[in-house]
């Protein structure tokens, strides 16, 4: 989500999807008083399918307790994965689809665990065994001619929606790669040892030029020049 502007479509693909899943409808809906939450369309959406919207008084966030745990645990693990990684602060809403992810997999303070719980069946290691450390270097197959590099070094961003594979950012390209054709070096942090050379250059030699904050510069408006091309669609390498 780019913009608040897009809650209403994004609830309306959640309801949609909650509702086939399970075979039942959504009765009630708790938010804050935000303006993508108070509008026509949320009004009439809720009128005409029978939920009931109900909106915590202003200034009042622990009416909204839930959420707002949720929010800040989600958040918590998003400077972890970015720390840990090396990863510039640009690349946090992969990190925050990570953090998601794994939430799903990890029990609550009730016991439950939310995969479970959305389908309605018990987790198995099946389940689990596709997850990756986020940041972590990988290799992805390319087809290079005959002589050309068999692999391109990547970094892991995560898991992309609806798609059988990982999500990367080229190093070479400097662009978003899905692929699942791929060997992962989870010990291994590009970004992290690319920092922690810059810190040693400074510490030892006490001189350090400013081309990497420069180069950070370059990858971040090519990053989002890229999304904004593409739709904010990924490039899906052929694995076959």
């Amino acid at each position: 989500m780019k913009s608040k502007d897009e809650v209403f479509k994004l609830f309306v693909k959640y309801k949609n999807r909650a509702e086939a899943i399970h075979e039942k409808k959504i009765l009630e809906l708790q938010s804050d008083n935000g303006g993508e939450y108070i509008n026509h369309d949320f009004k009439e959406l809720c009128d005409s399918n029978g939920i009931l919207h109900r909106k915590i008084i202003p200034e009042k966030s622990h009416q909204n307790g839930s959420a707002e745990r949720l929010n800040q645990t989600l958040l918590n693990v998003v400077r972890c994965l970015l720390k840990r990684s090396g990863l510039p602060l640009f690349f946090w809403a992969e990190a925050l689809q990570t953090a998601v992810t794994l939430r799903n997999f990890c029990p609550t303070s009730g016991g439950r665990i939310p995969f479970e719980i959305w389908n309605g069946k018990d987790m198995r290691l099946g389940d689990i065994k596709h997850l990756r450390t986020f940041g972590c270097q990988a290799w992805i197959a390319r087809k290079n001619g005959k002589l050309g590099d068999r692999a391109e070094e990547c970094v892991f961003l995560g898991y992309p929606e609806g798609v059988k594979g990982y999500k990367f950012w080229s190093l070479e390209g400097r662009k978003i790669v899905v692929s699942k054709d791929v060997e992962f070096k989870e010990k291994n942090f590009p970004y992290l040892i690319k920092k922690n050379n810059r810190i040693l250059i400074e510490t030892e030699d006490s001189e350090y030029s400013d081309e990497d904050d420069k180069d950070e510069a370059v990858i971040r408006r090519q990053y989002h020049e890229r999304e904004d091309s593409d739709g904010g669609e990924e490039q899906v390498t052929s694995d076959e």
